[in-house]
């Protein structure tokens, strides 16, 4: 289950259940009913229903992909997110209609698996690889721009 609490007063305040692990869930930056939460095969997008108490969820659409994801980021304008995989890319996602846009790092993987990503104030991505380095990605055109 994925819960919502109200940490002041310490009650649930919505709920869902989920089909599978819940790997990271990321609130909008412009929003405070919408999440991304990333699954173990899979990432939707919730968002919090305040009137009926309940929490309904979007699958993102990834064609045939099959990936293990592991982190995400949400753009400040809640317009993209990104999420992370085992496998060392990434996928850009469009966060209104849930679908998947572009697949990065453009020719070379993160060794390792991706284990952190944040939006940089930017735009950038500041990727965290298994093997320890850290790359910056442009995303605009979805490359490495520097690693350590």
């Amino acid at each position: 289950m994925l819960i919502v609490w109200d940490v002041e007063t310490a009650k649930s305040l919505y709920g869902a259940p989920c089909k599978e692990q819940v790997n990271e869930i990321k609130f909008f930056n412009q929003s405070e009913t919408k999440i991304l939460a990333v699954l173990h095969n899979g990432v939707q997008v919730l968002t919090i229903d305040k009137q009926n108490k309940k929490i309904t969820s979007l699958d993102v659409n990834f064609g045939n992909a099959k990936r293990v994801f592991t982190c995400c980021a949400v753009d400040h304008n809640d317009q993209y997110g990104y999420v992370a995989t085992k496998t060392g890319d990434f996928y850009e996602i469009a966060l209104d209609k849930a679908v998947f846009k572009r697949v990065g790092p453009v020719k070379k993987l993160f060794s390792l698996g991706i284990t952190s990503i944040k939006q940089l104030p930017d735009g950038d991505l500041i990727v965290g690889a298994g093997d320890g380095s850290l790359g910056r990605v442009s995303v605009d055109s979805m490359q490495v721009i520097a690693k350590s």
